[in-house]
């Protein structure tokens, strides 16, 4: 076609794009999963783009060409593939190709630039075209309305073993009216030889259902079936070794998914998925006293100020580097001398660095120190130096579980290992003086420990800037930063755990697994995310794994009224698919916020504690639930609460009995035990509808007398109170004294035995944001009911 016909078209339709129908974007849609070609096509392009600057215009067109053969939807490759054909006066490729750019991406000025450019070149053409492709793509501006021209193209392109390309030209031509389930066959066809077996099905769901098109579909189903939790499980080992995003883990599934569809062994699919994502590629931290590279989930936490130069924190924080200046060759020097304060022990002998260490001096080994754990920390030690005779700094390495026990921390103490090998020291640097700074990483457990709830306690986390959530002893916790994740982690997930412990019954519960970890999330939405979820159970199923069925669901209103924490809920359980275990997924609002609390249960799901999670969810300034009444029975400590209505005369909530004390609870308040003492005391007191209005008892060792503790509570409070203590009063076995800090808003009360030999009890209530009158009331009524439970022995 000459090009004063092509500029009348121009004329006539402009160069923006005629309408199309809706219908076909679908097809579209399935080119844009992940697939090999992505990468393959974005790496062509790069390299066509570089030899197009370059000038070698016959083989960047080639690169081009390549790279839109590869992922049809790669509009920049569409775009220069345009422009390399305009500087070697081709103008029917040139015009096609930005004619494919702007259908597929209707606002891209560089798609319109190269068509108005090359609407008006002058460049021979031989006539006929010299083959049927050529032909169609001459013609195809003119006639760009044609479904006809495009189901040909797609059949050209299809004999040419490009059945991307060809499925890109079947959606076009339903775009235009072409029969949308004969298109359907064909682009199902095409994307199953091409291994994208997923978007085969789906396509073929606009396809009537006669016996064969049957057939087909139930054999997708099973080869998917098949393939898929293959393919997830890769990409998880991909994420677990490297920084991968949900986005990213996603994608990694779905170009596995082709790799086996196609044939591959899965070895060789699982180095090409860390290849693509770059799973394992180093970055180099680098100062004046040299390099050291560290892989994904690495950053740097801390240096200078008198400490270590670097320190820098492996992802989920129990495993971290340090690197001091050190210029002895002695390596008993540095375990006596700077690491003395830790107890410092050599492990064995340190040996010269392997060959390859660069020539300069070096030595590694093992050195234990005591950095305040339940047992030694075994650190991985190298001291070298650019030259023959000594050192210059000293790195050392403490490897962590990541929550998921002894296979892990050999995957963390072997990564650690390669890390420390790649050290490259510069220039030697003046030592700190004194004795070098150490700290025990948050969550790192010595190999083989297990928690135990009835010995230690439950810790307290920020989520969301304003609200808390408890989680038990013996997880590795890390709140989730921009730069400091997982590829578990999504868009609202503040909080990541994992770890093991056994439970007040006895019972061993483990949380998580290699793959898989506990997941705190702000979903958003507040009160209409919770009714979705009532509504739905299914909408809190496990991203992390999509097989997984529901078994269950029930609500959580009335638990969380009693605890007086969150303001409704809902928990449902799973059976795991890919997860070899259950899932527990609870949605909490608190502070009219929305709370997703996520566990993957390998061991251990009916454990009540994991249960009392979500009850925990709560606005950061309000106290916790009481614990779980296991322990009130361990403890022999028990709450008598009084079935009063709120508007009864009576001011007591309840009787609190503990050891050899008891005293009314004012009406509003709950209790909470100390799981992580002996006796669970101090006893929480915590006010349900008064923010800030919270108490405790304490109690306090025998042989000190009441004046003594008088002054104990004025040096905390700062002196005396204004009105005076009041006298004491007796009362069985003891006297009871009371002072009120009316401007601090806090009473006491101090029970001390006769003669003695008994314990103290000490009782501190604060007024928060409870009226002044009934706080006071709450006082009075303490001081007037404590007492002990029986004589003194």
């Amino acid at each position: 076609m000459r090009r004063g016909s092509i500029a009348a078209i121009a004329c006539l339709v402009g160069i923006g794009l005629a309408e199309t129908s809706g219908q076909g974007t679908e097809w579209l849609a399935l080119l844009d999963r992940g697939h090999p070609g992505r990468f393959a096509g974005r790496s062509l392009y790069v390299e066509g783009t570089k030899l197009l600057r370059e000038g070698k215009l016959e083989e960047a067109r080639a690169a081009l060409r390549e790279a839109v053969v590869q992922d049809p939807l790669l509009v920049p490759g569409w775009v220069n593939l345009s422009a390399a054909a305009i500087r070697a006066c081709d103008a029917t490729e040139s015009l096609f190709a930005a004619l494919v750019a702007r259908l597929l991406d209707p606002a891209s000025e560089g798609a319109a630039a190269n068509l108005r450019i090359a609407l008006a070149m002058e460049c021979p053409e031989p006539e006929p075209a010299p083959d049927p492709l050529r032909r169609l793509e001459r013609d195809a501006f003119a006639r760009q309305q044609s479904a006809e021209l495009w189901t040909e193209l797609a059949a050209a392109e299809r004999t040419a073993g490009h059945r991307l390309l060809a499925v890109l030209f079947e959606a076009f031509a339903v775009q235009r009216g072409a029969d949308p389930v004969h298109a359907a066959r064909r682009i199902s066809s095409d994307l199953e030889r091409e291994g994208l077996l997923a978007a085969a099905l789906e396509a073929l769901a606009a396809v009537p259902g006669d016996e064969a098109i049957r057939d087909r579909k139930e054999l997708l189903r099973s080869r998917v079936a098949r393939i898929e939790p293959i393919a997830d499980a890769i990409a998880r080992d991909a994420a677990a070794a490297g920084l991968l995003d949900d986005a990213a883990r996603r994608a990694a599934a779905e170009v596995a998914a082709v790799h086996l569809a196609r044939g591959e062994d899965r070895e060789v699919v699982r180095r090409k998925i860390r290849d693509a994502f770059g799973v394992g590629r180093p970055r180099t931290l680098a100062g004046p006293w040299g390099e050291i590279d560290v892989g994904p989930g690495w950053v740097v936490t801390g240096g200078g100020d008198g400490g270590p130069i670097l320190e820098a924190t492996r992802f989920p924080g129990d495993t971290r580097l340090w690197i001091f200046p050190w210029t002895d060759p002695d390596p008993g020097a540095l375990a006596s001398g700077p690491l003395g304060i830790f107890g410092a022990a050599l492990r064995g002998r340190f040996a010269p660095c392997p060959t390859g260490s660069g020539g300069g001096f070096c030595r590694q080994g093992r050195i234990a120190v005591d950095l305040g754990a339940e047992a030694a920390a075994l650190l991985a030690v190298r001291i070298a130096g650019p030259g023959p005779d000594r050192p210059s700094v000293a790195a050392l390495g403490l490897a962590g579980d990541a929550g998921c026990g002894a296979p892990c921390r050999r995957d963390r103490e072997e990564e650690l290992a390669r890390v420390l090998a790649s050290l490259r020291p510069g220039a030697e640097l003046p030592p700190p003086q004194g004795e070098w700074s150490l700290e025990l990483p948050p969550g790192w457990q010595p190999p083989g420990a297990v928690a135990d709830e009835s010995s230690a306690p439950w810790r307290g986390y920020l989520i969301g800037g304003d609200l808390r959530i408890d989680l038990p002893p013996g997880l590795t916790v890390a709140p989730i930063r921009r730069d400091f994740r997982d590829a578990l982690a999504g868009p609202g997930t503040v909080l990541w755990f994992r770890g093991r412990f056994v439970d007040l019954d006895g019972k061993e519960v483990v949380i998580g697994d290699a793959g898989h970890a506990g997941l705190v999330e702000l979903p958003g939405g507040g009160a209409a995310s919770l009714e979705a979820a009532r509504r739905e159970p299914s909408e809190l199923a496990p991203r992390a794994d999509p097989s997984a069925r529901l078994l269950g669901a029930t609500g959580l209103d009335a638990v969380l009224e009693r605890a007086g924490t969150g303001q409704g809920g809902v928990i449902a359980r799973f059976g795991g698919g890919a997860f070899p275990g259950q899932w527990l997924a609870m949605r909490v609002l608190a502070g009219g916020r929305a709370v997703d609390v996520v566990l993957p249960v390998s061991r251990g799901a009916d454990s009540l504690s994991l249960l009392w999670i979500p009850l925990t969810v709560r606005p950061a300034d309000r106290p916790g639930p009481p614990p779980p009444v296991d322990l009130g029975r361990r403890f022999r400590v028990a709450f008598r609460r009084f079935e009063r209505s709120e508007d009864s005369a009576d001011p007591r909530g309840g009787i609190l009995s503990a050891r050899d004390v008891e005293l009314a609870v004012p009406k509003g308040f709950g209790i909470s035990l100390s799981g992580g003492s002996g006796d669970g005391f101090p006893i929480r007191l915590r006010a349900r509808s008064w923010r800030g209005a919270e108490g405790k008892l304490e109690r306090w060792a025998p042989g000190v007398d009441l004046e003594a503790r008088r002054r104990q509570v004025e040096a905390e409070e700062g002196g005396p109170p204004a009105s005076g203590w009041t006298e004491p009063r007796r009362t069985k076995g003891g006297r009871i004294t009371t002072a009120v800090y009316e401007a601090a808003g806090r009473c006491h009360v101090i029970l001390v035995g006769d003669g003695g030999g008994r314990a103290a009890y000490h009782v501190e209530l604060r007024r928060g944001e409870m009226d002044p009158a009934r706080w006071r009331e709450a006082c009075r009524l303490v001081a007037a009911s404590i007492r002990y439970r029986r004589a003194a022995r």
